[in-house]
């Protein structure tokens, strides 16, 4: 039997794995009509987990240069464009990819994130 594939901001997942990753990616499910398959179909992620994702999604460009988030969320509405979806998207989830970018940077700053020795 073939696995059940959903496709989400140019990413697919299987039911087998892990799909939450993003608040970008989780952010356009609505605006694709997915936000029920997605919760449906997939656990809800660890929010650091979360946090650091977008981290590293939002603060390198699709090249793989390092941005400031700000930088990058220009890019991103530079390249679609203000009316088209993805951008409508990412407007609306601004304020929580700042919040994990920022939380992400003060854990960094602090020396506060789990090196991964301890299970966390």
């Amino acid at each position: 039997m073939q696995a059940q594939v959903l496709a989400l901001g140019g990413l697919r997942f299987r039911p087998d794995s892990s799909a939450k990753t993003s608040q970008e990616f989780h952010c356009e499910a609505p605006e694709r009509g997915l936000l029920d398959a997605l919760n449906e179909e997939f656990d809800q992620e660890r929010p650091e987990l979360v946090e650091a994702l977008t981290y590293c999604d939002m603060t390198t460009s699709p090249g793989g240069t390092p941005l400031d988030v700000d930088d990058r969320l220009a890019e991103i509405h530079s390249r679609y464009g203000p009316e088209h979806l993805v951008s409508r998207s990412i407007s609306n989830a601004t304020p929580c990819i700042s919040s994990a970018v920022r939380a992400v940077q003060a854990a960094l700053a602090d020396g506060a994130l789990p090196d991964g020795r301890d299970g966390r």
